[in-house]
């Protein structure tokens, strides 16, 4: 409904779009990959880049996920140095 801007979210003054939109692609009620066809569909949501964080780690997801419009994609370590990385790239990319 926030992405939509569907009934108290309809004022953008108050309630703008993010400029960006972390995903976990293995979401229980509509997966990542719904959301990002979905996304696409809509002109005011198809220009705010997406980054999947996902505990998928499979190669042919990470090329479904690129295309369907995701900017980088990271697979979930429990590692900390590679979340920090995807934090500075996300950082540049935003710059």
């Amino acid at each position: 409904r926030y992405l939509t801007g569907e009934g108290t979210y309809g004022d953008r003054r108050r309630h703008r779009l993010p400029c960006l939109i972390v995903l976990e692609l293995m979401l229980p009620r509509m997966d990542g990959f719904e959301f990002l066809a979905w996304r696409r569909g809509r002109r005011s949501l198809a220009r705010i880049p997406v980054f999947a964080f996902t505990v998928c780690d499979d190669p042919d997801e990470c090329d479904r996920a690129k295309a369907l419009g995701v900017k980088a994609f990271w697979s979930k370590t429990g590692d900390l140095r590679r979340l920090e990385l995807m934090g500075r790239r996300i950082a540049v990319y935003l710059r």
